[in-house]
């Protein structure tokens, strides 16, 4: 059994393959490194969590994602948003 953590990452690269001009290349958490050939791309790691409690039977919970765009040429940050 997943985590929802592992769920909620498992979903942002779903929701992501296909849905940008990275196409299939969506990562999560890549260990190794990206060759030319894989560009662009997007690798999507988890970054941190902070919980508060909201009242008696609530509680917030927060889960940052960090994404990360690969992309190959200039202007690179005008390639970058286009993804």
């Amino acid at each position: 059994m997943t985590t929802l953590r592992e769920q909620i990452m498992a979903g942002a690269v779903a929701a992501l393959t296909g849905a940008t001009p990275a196409g299939a290349n969506v990562f999560r958490s890549r260990e190794v490194a990206l060759h030319r050939g894989v560009s662009p791309a997007i690798v999507i790691t988890p970054g941190s969590e902070s919980d508060q409690r909201m009242g008696q039977h609530a509680d917030r919970h927060v889960l940052t994602v960090h994404l990360a765009i690969f992309v190959r040429g200039d202007p690179w940050d005008q390639l970058a948003d286009a993804i």
